[in-house]
């Protein structure tokens, strides 16, 4: 290669090698749009209460564990059977699922946010019961570590 090409080369890598190098490391990086690291995997010991007065129910108050899995900003939340998806961002996590409940289907949707280095949660979830006829609806609160 002449000196004149060898020159325009040299000239059009460079100018190009600092995206590229920076495309790379963030490719190698992933995707942590939460900030923190995914930390809020794991098994978690948590209480509740549910408020079930707009529906004819009562206040109940239990414990219940869950098994959080977070890919990225995704949060995958396995409790009691039930099976809710999500997401993290920042410290706020949300999750829904609709469900078969007492004869007819249930909708919740939880907001909670993590603290104590993603070792902590509180927050609370509404929900939304039908059997296709009647509808009413519910608040819950939690609280959990792992």
């Amino acid at each position: 290669m002449d000196a004149y090409w060898r020159g325009k080369v040299r000239f059009r890598s460079s100018r190009w090698s600092v995206p590229v190098v920076l495309a790379l490391l963030l490719a190698a990086c992933g995707d942590d749009s939460t900030g923190l690291a995914p930390l809020a995997s794991g098994n978690w010991s948590a209480s509740y209460t549910d408020d079930a007065t707009g529906c004819g129910g009562s206040i109940t108050e239990g414990t219940v564990d869950l098994l959080i899995v977070q890919v990225g900003i995704d949060l995958r939340v396995t409790s009691a059977g039930l099976y809710y998806t999500g997401t993290l961002i920042d410290t706020e996590g949300t999750w829904s699922a609709t469900y078969r409940a007492d004869g007819g289907s249930r909708s919740e949707e939880f907001t909670v946010t993590f603290t104590d280095n993603n070792t902590v949660l509180s927050g609370g979830s509404t929900w939304t019961w039908t059997d296709g006829v009647a509808v009413c609806s519910g608040t819950s609160t939690i609280e959990a570590s792992k």
